[in-house]
């Protein structure tokens, strides 16, 4: 019995450990190669919060798509505050 509750909470752990591993691989940061994709755009709305648009713009970045509505009646609460 012993055992088996010793194999299970080993299973159990490389098992976390994958999914860790997995979850890391997923979640890092993407940024594609500059010299095959040189222009470089972001895509904002009220999920990011306050923009640091300076940081942007020293980062690189030509151009922002910015989120105005989605379907026909929500506006994004962060349009105007993103288009100034």
């Amino acid at each position: 019995m012993k055992n088996r509750i010793v194999l299970f909470g080993l299973a159990s752990l490389v098992l976390l450990c994958f999914l860790a591993a997995g979850g890391y691989l997923y979640f890092r940061s993407f940024s594609p190669d500059r010299d095959k994709y040189p222009v470089r755009g972001i895509d904002v709305s009220h999920h990011q919060g306050q923009i640091d648009w300076r940081r942007v713009a020293a980062d690189d970045v030509a151009f922002a798509v910015i989120k105005a509505t989605e379907g026909g009646d929500h506006v994004d609460d962060a349009f105007a505050r993103n288009l100034e």
